[in-house]
């Protein structure tokens, strides 16, 4: 993998972020990413989106895939997201996941009365354990060239 920083490109990266910080730069930091379309899959951004039937190897491959794709310019850095959606703890929750266009939605779990409502972590969720194992193989794979 040839993604990520030299440990000169940090220190230069640490340097005009905190010369930015306390408005010693004099110039906007500007980040320009630009992932080449070469080899793109199909996949939405949205991981929430991609094929329940995927491991979790296949999931991760295509991530660093895509993020061996992408190009960095000017005060960019390597960063990966792990974009769930925005509600993704509902779903860790009970709440039903319906996939829409590089997004998600997150359904309501019905509740006679609100005094019903108990919401708490099911560890033995699909969403749960796909999103943590997910996490933990890329902070592994990757995680020391990217945040």
């Amino acid at each position: 993998m040839t993604f990520g920083f030299s440990e000169r490109q940090w220190q230069r990266v640490r340097e005009d972020y905190s010369a930015w910080w306390r408005g010693d730069l004099g110039r906007p930091l500007v980040s320009l990413v630009r992932t080449a379309a070469a080899g793109a899959s199909a996949l939405p951004e949205c991981l929430a989106d991609w094929p329940r039937e995927m491991s979790d190897d296949e999931v991760v491959a295509e991530v660093v895939a895509r993020v061996e794709r992408t190009e960095l310019h000017g005060d960019a850095v390597p960063c990966f997201w792990v974009n769930y959606g925005p509600g993704i703890v509902a779903a860790f929750a009970g709440s039903p996941v319906h996939s829409a266009p590089d997004t998600a939605w997150f359904g309501r779990v019905p509740h006679e009365r609100l005094a019903d409502i108990r919401i708490a972590l099911d560890r033995e969720s699909f969403w749960w354990r796909r999103v943590a194992h997910v996490t933990e193989l890329l902070a592994r794979r990757i995680g020391d060239r990217v945040q």
